[in-house]
């Protein structure tokens, strides 16, 4: 960047190349890397075999739903900053717009809590998968409103989300 001053190229790009290095250098310096690479873990620490059964559609709360056993541990971050364990459906989280159902844990009992997009941040598998809430406006019915979405690439000036598991939302 130095050097694009020295060469009388454009002073105005080398001192915002160097403005933004010293930001990188300044970052790395608080978190305590000398990297942007991070490490990805791949190890699934969910506990798969775990059973957390839905009540059953028939309504006999012992007899395991077939269509709901295999569960994702996940925490949901309410938009008051609360932390809440549940289960949630892998194939409801595909299928999720503005609200999805989840076991919750409450007094040693299993209660069905659903989860609306404007009372939530984000959804954490631990998996590793993440969901957030994002506002924007559906095409098919022109209205605005917030809903889960996946995100594929969050930048400063371009984010990229998944919605639905099949629309891409810039």
């Amino acid at each position: 960047a130095q050097k694009i001053i020295d060469n009388d190229y454009d002073k105005s790009d080398g001192r915002y190349y160097i403005r933004i290095s010293d930001d990188l250098l300044e970052s790395f310096q608080v978190n305590q890397t000398n990297t942007r690479h991070m490490e990805v873990l791949t190890e699934d620490i969910s506990n798969e075999s775990e059973q957390f059964p839905f009540p059953n559609p028939n309504g006999d709360a012992n007899t395991p739903n077939p269509e709901t056993e295999n569960t994702a541990l996940a925490y949901v971050i309410t938009a008051q900053n609360d932390t809440i364990t549940a289960k949630i459906l892998p194939q409801a989280l595909q299928t999720m717009e503005n609200k999805i159902d989840a076991m919750v844990q409450k007094n040693g009992t299993l209660e069905a809590q659903s989860f609306s997009a404007d009372n939530t941040q984000s959804i954490l598998l631990t998996t590793g998968e993440a969901f957030t809430t994002l506002t924007f406006k559906d095409v098919l019915t022109g209205q605005q409103s917030k809903k889960f979405v996946k995100p594929l690439f969050v930048g400063k000036k371009i984010s990229l989300y998944l919605f639905k598991g099949k629309e891409i939302i810039l």
